[in-house]
């Protein structure tokens, strides 16, 4: 167990030479570096402060050195410093940040938007859930919703199945019109309109009321629209709610397994020893990614 001291002489040494991951006490894990780019790497410190620089807001910070609960960084194997790992998750992480700000569904403003995106050990199908939902719940509300959430939630889905019916509408007015340029018969017409009257019914012949949980709720979508849009939300990623439901960890026993291993050179030799990684579980994927990247950093944490 290091001392706040010696967990900031260590952080104060390595960011000199390599950007890092500070974790915070309020479970927030955020990019820093000594200083902008291109700029003197002099580091101001108080008695109980530490000034950085913020990768991800491009800003320096007062942090508290209280609040500082570790630091991680990486290196290659010669003991050089390997930067692009953190470079391409701080560049991951602004497009995220942006598409939200740029939401207007969305009604947090930038500070919480960043303080959600860097939430510890948040998962990346974790942050695709909570941000489809526009941040209104939390994950334990979406496993678990109450009634009064689910008849919001439904209500939401339900106005999404009219936008892409309204898109379909206007591919048909479209041949509506190419119909009626091209001399059609009234039959043809008649057909048209007929599939009109289907499209304007589906709110009133679909129910929604029989899905008691987002995940069987979102399996559901009107034949008539069929496929199912692409850009709603990966099913893949809202299958966290139902691992978050069972209870205990189904990944339990794997993420032990994965932690038993040492050596980094081991985890590429248990990937190939598992064939075609196509057909692999992504989460199984995910932790041994995870545990490649750990055993790769050097961390101190308090």
């Amino acid at each position: 167990m290091t001392t706040n001291n010696e967990t900031l002489n260590a952080l104060l040494e390595t960011i000199l030479h390599t950007p890092v991951l500070i974790n915070f006490t309020c479970d927030l894990t955020m990019p820093y570096a000594a200083c902008e780019p291109g700029q003197n790497k002099k580091i101001k410190t108080t008695k109980t402060h530490v000034y950085l620089y913020n990768m991800l807001t491009d800003k320096y910070d007062s942090l508290a050195i209280d609040d500082i609960d570790g630091f991680k960084y990486w290196q290659h194997e010669d003991e050089t410093y390997e930067t692009s790992i953190l470079y391409r998750k701080i560049e991951l992480d602004k497009e995220q940040i942006k598409i939200c700000m740029d939401d207007p569904n969305v009604e947090l403003d930038e500070a919480q938007i960043i303080a959600a995106r860097c939430e510890t050990n948040l998962q990346e199908d974790e942050w695709n859930v909570i941000k489809h939902f526009k941040f209104e719940y939390s994950l334990e509300q979406l496993v678990n919703p109450d009634e009064e959430t689910m008849r919001v939630i439904r209500d939401k889905y339900m106005d999404y199945i009219r936008i892409y019916r309204d898109k379909a509408f206007e591919e048909l007015d479209q041949l509506e019109s190419e119909t009626k340029e091209a001399g059609g018969t009234e039959d043809d017409l008649s057909d048209i309109n007929t599939i009109k009257q289907m499209f304007r019914d589906i709110p009133q012949d679909v129910s929604l009321e029989e899905y008691g949980n987002i995940i069987d709720l979102y399996d559901f979508w009107p034949s008539l629209l069929l496929p199912k849009p692409a850009d709603l939300i990966d099913r893949t990623d809202l299958q966290i709610l139902a691992h978050l439901s069972e209870d205990g960890d189904p990944y339990e026993e794997f993420k032990h397994l994965a932690n038993q291993i040492t050596n980094p050179d081991e985890i590429k030799l248990f990937r190939a020893q598992l064939g075609n990684l196509s057909e692999v579980d992504p989460k199984i994927l995910h932790i041994l990614n995870l545990r490649e990247i750990s055993l790769r950093s050097q961390q101190t944490n308090i």
